[in-house]
């Protein structure tokens, strides 16, 4: 978890997990600068971090989270 605080907003960055999925649906949702750091495995599966962000304000609190929303199969 690492937290940074600005002004009035405290935000805090966390991963809820990691998920494995087919190369080709995230090469197709990453720019090419980012494809080419990734590095799949001999089922052309990759791992992804699940990370979010929670947003504390004075009077707000907002989590912004990742999600899961994929086509592919999750193994």
């Amino acid at each position: 978890m690492h937290r940074l605080t600005l002004g009035d907003f405290d935000s805090t960055f966390f991963s809820t997990g990691l998920i494995h999925w087919m190369a080709a649906p995230f090469s197709a949702l990453c720019p090419r600068s980012c494809v080419a750091q990734v590095v799949a495995d001999d089922k052309n599966y990759v791992t992804a971090g699940l990370n979010s962000l929670l947003i504390r304000t004075g009077k707000h609190t907002v989590l912004v989270e990742t999600g899961m929303a994929t086509s592919s199969p999750i193994v």
